[in-house]
């Protein structure tokens, strides 16, 4: 037999292999996409990720409990902003801040004058 009549049929050999390999893996994957969809497999692969996630936001917020509370109540003030701005200029010599930020607001809202 020539050298290039077998190394035809090696090269035809592995060929068949490496089809029979990939058909194997084509029925595998359709063979679980049947049993659990293409939902429960992105679930899989967004439920570890998150878990691991809130896991390590649960110890960073043990760990610095005065930087998380510190950060909601400047989330509550800007969300409230308006009603204590308005309770600010009912107090005695607090009037002036609140006035100060009604000016400021008037000044965004404005349209440029001068253009």
């Amino acid at each position: 037999m020539s050298s290039l009549r077998r190394q035809f049929l090696q090269d035809k050999a592995e060929r068949d292999r490496a089809r029979a390999a990939f058909d194997t893996r084509v029925a595998d994957l359709r063979a679980d996409y049947e049993q659990r969809g293409i939902a429960g497999r992105i679930l899989d692969e967004v439920a570890e990720p998150a878990a691991d996630l809130f896991d390590e936001a649960v110890e960073l917020a043990a760990r610095h409990p005065g930087a998380i509370a510190g950060t909601l109540g400047l989330i509550v003030v800007w969300f409230l902003r308006s009603p204590l701005l308005t309770l600010m200029s009912h107090i005695p010599g607090l009037g002036g801040v609140a006035q100060w930020y009604e000016d400021r607001q008037n000044e965004k809202e404005a349209p440029d004058e001068e253009a």
